[in-house]
């Protein structure tokens, strides 16, 4: 159970960078915004020792690439068990943040990989194992146990912010609900959750609606999750479907794209 909690921390964990680091953060990305040469379609991404194939959602980019300090922030709220493999935001939001006119991302998304037994391929049926229990007790999973690990592991990584930039961080979770199963193929599953976050009790305070795939790649387990933050005037449906149609599409295209890789294995 502790993996599949791990798992899904990412659904919650968001936006965790108050404004004044986000300012920060995006210092260099004036430098690395894309200029005549056309953004790559997909990234190759090591997964266990293996390359696999990630094509970016459309008018994206690699935060890592173009931010590495805000990378490595995000990277911070990493739960255990995962690992980041890279975050993308639509080309045109990064620039409004490098010019001062945004002081965040409103969409955004994450590839993780689970980590546990990292160097052996996941057997198929741990993976419809995980599937099967987070289809029956993913309400009671995303919203009541996975609390206390979220409040740890925000607390800590609020920690080591206010240390790296001497000023103080305090990210908080709250009002976490589950939003539902969206799709279930053999290698695909889709869930939804929606989560306040904010950088303290006097914070300003999102509410972020996400949607993940759980993907079964070529032995791992790998999480994309599409993430949006609602506006005051939008109703929720419209950020959630949102989320659920490009993490659809994403999970699709990054299947499609392995697809001679996974079945030579």
């Amino acid at each position: 159970m502790r993996i599949l909690i791990s798992a899904i921390l990412f659904l919650v964990l968001a936006n965790p960078v108050n404004a004044e680091i986000e300012k920060s953060a995006v210092r260099s990305i004036s430098e690395n915004l894309p200029g005549d040469e056309p953004a790559p379609s997909a990234l190759i991404l090591d997964i266990g020792g293996r390359n696999a194939i990630f094509p970016v959602p459309e008018a994206s980019v690699s935060i890592s690439k173009q931010s590495p300090e805000m990378f490595g922030i995000l990277q911070k709220f990493v739960p255990p068990g995962s690992v980041l493999l890279d975050a993308l935001a639509k080309s045109s939001e990064m620039e409004r943040l490098a010019t001062g006119e945004s002081e965040t991302l409103d969409n955004y998304f994450f590839i993780t990989e689970m980590t546990v037994n990292r160097k052996k391929d996941f057997d198929k049926k741990m993976y419809d194992d995980l599937v099967v229990f987070l289809e029956k007790q993913g309400k009671q999973l995303v919203e009541n146990e996975a609390g206390d690990m979220i409040k740890a592991h925000t607390k800590k990584a609020s920690e080591e912010l206010s240390k790296q930039y001497d000023q103080k961080v305090d990210v908080r979770i709250s009002d976490i609900g589950f939003l539902g199963v969206y799709k279930k193929t053999p290698e695909i599953f889709i869930f939804s959750a929606r989560s306040k976050v904010s950088d303290g009790p006097d914070g300003a305070q999102d509410t972020v609606v996400s949607s993940a795939a759980s993907i079964y790649l070529g032995g791992k387990i790998i999480m994309l999750v599409a993430y949006g933050v609602e506006k005051p005037q939008e109703e929720l449906h419209s950020t959630l479907t949102w989320t659920r149609t490009e993490i659809d599409k994403w999970s699709q295209a990054v299947m499609q794209a392995n697809s001679s890789s996974t079945k030579a294995e």
